[in-house]
C-alpha cells in the first residue's frame, strides 16, 4: 500500500511538471509569438541549479527555490533581450526563432553534459523529525 501511495504521489508530481512546462510554452507562444524550444533546456538548468544548491551550498530544496525561479527568470530575460528581441515579426519570425532557439537548447543541453556529465542526479529529501 505504501507503494502504491508512493506512485501515485510521484504521477501526479510529474503531471504537474509536465503541465507547468506545457502552460509555459503556451504562454509564451501566446504573447511573443516565438517557438521557444530552449524551454526545456532552461527548465534542466534550474534543476541542475537546484541540486548544486542542495549538494554542494547544503540548502534545504524547498528554499532553493525562490532562488532558482530567480535565477532563471534572469536567464530566460537575458536570452530575450540578447536574442530574440533582435528576430523579425510576423510569419518571417518563426522559422528563424525555431532555429535560433533550437540551437540555444543544444548549447545548454551540451553544456550541462559537458559539467555534470550522463549520470542521473537526485536531491533525496528526508521528513522532519516531527512527522516522521
Amino acid at each position: 500500500m505504501d507503494r502504491f501511495v508512493d506512485l501515485a504521489v510521484s504521477a501526479v508530481l510529474l503531471a504537474g511538471l509536465y503541465a507547468t512546462m506545457a502552460y509555459g510554452l503556451g504562454l509564451i507562444y501566446g504573447v511573443l509569438r516565438v517557438v521557444n524550444l530552449a524551454h526545456g533546456g532552461v527548465i534542466m538548468a534550474g534543476a541542475y541549479l537546484g541540486w548544486i544548491l542542495h549538494g554542494w551550498a547544503g540548502l534545504d530544496p524547498y528554499l532553493s527555490i525562490p532562488l532558482v525561479v530567480g535565477a532563471t527568470f534572469l536567464l530566460g530575460m537575458a536570452m530575450y533581450r540578447v536574442l530574440v528581441r533582435h528576430l523579425p515579426r510576423g510569419p518571417a519570425g518563426g522559422p528563424a526563432s525555431l532555429l535560433l532557439l533550437f540551437g540555444v537548447w543544444l548549447v545548454l543541453r551540451n553544456v550541462a553534459y559537458l559539467l555534470f556529465t550522463g549520470k542521473h542526479r537526485f536531491v533525496k529529501q528526508t521528513m522532519p523529525t516531527m512527522l516522521a
